[in-house]
């Protein structure tokens, strides 16, 4: 079963959160330093540890266990290119699909540099705070917390100075967008397709990059 599955329990994503926490205090990591740190029993912990190894998230020497965190961020790689795809929209947000596709093509350059190091540290500070969130029982509930983060860290420096992280920023962003996907089946209802769409701020971001294309 894919580590990324939906149907992984809390158990895993407790782990990881507390090795994650338990590693920024360069704390040396044992299975017992991980129950101390959760609400898990040491079978849960040995049986998690083990499939979390086996998916090369954690690593293990002589019993102590750190994060992989280029794995950890090539997961979230493979979770944002799901947003990718080209999608059926309505004419006035087809600029959309082509933002998408040149997302695609920039993800190597995406996942590195600066923009991986922003990720990696959001990635790393939303993974500590994930025991403390009682919503956040997945990686994939996880990333989609990141998704929601990394839109909230666009929005907020889009009309700044031109940077490679504030450009690579609003083309996930945008290409996270999958609001404009409804409106086709809001025509079929007879409710009005923009429903204040086009008044958001990840519209103007698509705006703004549509004119570079």
């Amino acid at each position: 079963m894919s580590i990324l599955s939906q149907r992984e329990g809390v158990n895993l994503l407790k782990v990881i959160s507390a090795v994650a926490t338990l590693q920024h205090s360069d704390q040396t990591i044992r299975q017992k330093d991980i129950v101390e740190n959760t609400t898990l029993t040491k079978g849960a912990v040995s049986n998690n540890c083990k499939k979390l190894v086996d998916s090369d998230i954690l690593k293990q020497e002589d019993n102590h266990y750190t994060l992989n965190q280029s794995q950890l961020l090539e997961h979230y790689r493979t979770h944002l290119e799901e947003y990718l795809r080209r999608r059926e929209l309505p004419e006035e947000y087809q600029h959309y699909n082509d933002i998408r596709t040149e997302t695609k093509k920039r993800m190597n350059d995406i996942f590195e540099g600066e923009t991986a190091e922003f990720l990696e540290d959001l990635l790393l500070t939303t993974l500590r705070k994930a025991n403390d969130d009682g919503h956040l029982t997945t990686l994939r509930d996880l990333f989609f917390r990141m998704d929601h983060l990394l839109g909230k860290a666009a929005e907020s420096i889009y009309s700044k100075e031109d940077s490679t992280l504030q450009k690579d920023l609003m083309m996930l962003t945008v290409s996270m967008d999958r609001k404009p996907e409804f409106v086709l089946d809001l025509k079929d209802q007879n409710i009005d397709p923009d429903i204040g769409l086009k008044n958001t701020t990840v519209f103007k971001i698509s705006e703004e990059l549509k004119e570079e294309l």
